[in-house]
């Protein structure tokens, strides 16, 4: 848990390189955590690796299926990138797991 803390501090001081470091020491001793998942994601999106991100999105929800904010991000990063029916689905699930998306993204996806 401390490797896990440790990310999350030098993630909130704008450190992405260094939070993935400790994250991945993290995931070393808990392989099992959809959090640590997500934000090695979220770290991944700030250094411009969105398909690294919507790799580390994917072990999250494979651990929890229910994560809905997992599936809000990597229906975003998939959008970026013109993943479009892949994102259109991802928004879909994250709206049944009550995350409330834009209406601009209702209507791209019908």
């Amino acid at each position: 848990m401390g490797y896990l803390y440790l990310g999350n501090i030098k993630s909130q001081k704008a450190d992405f390189e260094s939070a993935l470091i400790y994250f991945d020491k993290a995931l070393i001793y808990d392989k099992k955590n959809s959090t640590t998942y997500y934000s090695k994601a979220i770290c991944q999106s700030y250094l411009n690796k969105p398909l690294d991100a919507i790799s580390s999105l994917k072990k999250s929800i494979e651990i929890n299926p229910k994560y809905g904010m997992a599936y809000f991000y990597k229906a975003t990063f998939e959008h970026q990138l013109n993943l479009n029916d892949e994102a259109c689905k991802d928004f879909k699930m994250a709206e049944k797991l009550g995350i409330t998306t834009q209406t601009s993204i209702a209507e791209f996806c019908k």
